[in-house]
């Protein structure tokens, strides 16, 4: 088989492909064999049909048919590797000659990968948060526990204030008529924390219980709800009883309440190493992304359409999966938040674009360094989402290699060791963030360099 590129054009390739008629007559002896086993003949059995009589009962053109859907692919991928191409889309082919015993000769165009351009890719300076714990922090999440296990009491006549509970009976109307969507009896709210419309909270505050307010709110024509959006509606409100959150002291008996911490210094341990683990996740994570952003930016290659347009329906297959979850499909999604699947597509386009290009500087890289995935790789990565799924690795391996995802998978993993290598060998410019800054009377924020050579960052 011979292979000759004719011309090219930015990422788009046209070739011609010439095949001896002698590489061809696996395919036409398949074709005869596959159409034997369709064609009924008297006197004789399926798939025991001569040929010459084939070729009279069903034509030339049906055996050419069925052989070049045969042959094609085949030679098509041979011509492919022969000319070290990297498709990314179907070829448009073009028969030139194709005839039982002559050289079967055809020409495909394609769209191929880009040219990729990487440049200082390793040493690369990123940020890096700190991972420690601090005193005040262990105090929040203590705080946030607290709150966990609050109890409300009543708090008499006094005026209404932020984070107080509210129960209250209310009822909202547009022109006259009950609108359901804004109408409750003896609805219980924590004011202050955005739970209402907007405004509402500020008509209430400084009420007391046994109070009936009456007031109206206008809403903005963009309003995420439909039926108020640029509407005005008309409220009544019944405040019924005013109650406030009282938090447990902070001692050796409320850490036994929480688990099973025999004293509070116990539970402020547990909480300090949760939260260690959560900031080194943190900091690994967004020092990951750091380095991929320095890498990417500096690469050159313009990104194709068809590879954006692939991965905007990726997103938008993956938002479809999610809303299914809950309950939804994607059309009435897109109803309730008013977008349509246009506006979906434009509002992915600069996410999509750069997803394929990190993937394209990836590849790029992994090519010139050298790495590859090895079947222990793939093994280790099947064992963790075995882990994560409950089953076994050898169960799951075998129903992805019968879904043809290894291929997938292995693409995955080559990504993955490839940001791999660009950490290991990034540069940390660590961050220190002032008390001042922390309580936001400051923003000095110091900076050293350390390099990471000695720590992996899984992704």
């Amino acid at each position: 088989m011979e292979a000759k590129l004719e011309k090219q054009e930015k990422n788009r390739i046209w070739a011609e492909v010439q095949v001896e008629s002698r590489e061809t007559d696996f395919g036409f002896k398949q074709a005869y064999r596959k159409l034997s086993e369709r064609v009924m003949v008297p006197g004789f059995r399926k798939g025991k049909v001569p040929p010459e009589i084939i070729k009279r009962r069903v034509g030339e053109a049906a055996i050419l048919a069925e052989a070049l859907e045969i042959m094609l692919p085949k030679f098509y991928l041979q011509a492919v590797n022969k000319l070290n191409l990297k498709p990314i889309d179907r070829p448009k082919v073009e028969l030139v000659s194709a005839r039982e015993g002559e050289n079967l000769v055809f020409k495909f165009e394609v769209e191929v990968k880009p040219e990729v351009i990487v440049e200082n890719y390793l040493g690369v300076e990123a940020e890096k948060l700190p991972d420690e714990v601090t005193e005040e922090e262990v105090e929040e999440q203590l705080n946030i526990l607290r709150n966990r296990f609050a109890t409300l009491k009543p708090a008499g006549s006094r005026p209404i204030k932020k984070g107080d509970f509210v129960v209250m009976s209310f009822t909202g109307k547009i022109n006259g008529q009950v609108l359901e969507s804004a109408t409750a009896q003896d609805f219980v709210v924590e004011l202050g924390k955005g739970y209402l419309m907007p405004g509402f909270e500020d008509k209430i505050y400084g009420a007391k219980p046994g109070d009936v307010l009456e007031f109206s709110l206008s809403f903005e024509e963009n309003y995420f709800a439909k039926e108020v959006a640029g509407k005005t509606v008309d409220f009544q409100v019944v405040v019924k009883e005013l109650k406030e959150k009282v938090l447990p002291e902070a001692n050796d008996e409320f850490a036994k309440q929480v688990g099973a911490y025999k004293s509070l210094d116990e539970l402020k341990a547990k909480l300090r190493e949760q939260l260690g683990f959560f900031k080194k996740q943190q900091s690994e994570s967004l020092f990951r992304e750091a380095v991929l952003n320095q890498v990417v930016k500096r690469a050159q290659v313009d990104v194709p359409e068809t590879l954006i347009n692939r991965k905007i329906e990726e997103m938008v297959r993956l938002l479809e999966f999610r809303v299914r979850r809950e309950g939804l499909t994607l059309d009435r999604y897109l109803e309730e938040t008013g977008k349509t699947i246009e506006d979906l597509r434009k509002e992915y386009r600069s996410q999509a674009e750069y997803k394929a290009k990190t993937e394209l500087v990836l590849e790029k890289i992994a090519e010139k360094e050298g790495i590859k995935v090895t079947e222990k790789d793939i093994d280790e990565e099947i064992e963790l989402f075995a882990r994560r799924t409950g089953t076994t690795r050898e169960k799951l391996k075998e129903e992805m290699i019968k879904n043809n995802e290894i291929p997938i998978l292995e693409y995955d993993v080559l990504l993955k060791k490839t940001l791999n290598y660009l950490v290991e060998n990034a540069k940390e410019v660590k961050i220190e963030i002032s008390k001042e800054s922390k309580t936001e009377k400051g923003s000095e924020v110091k900076k050293s360099g350390t390099d990471t050579n000695s720590s992996r960052a899984d992704k």
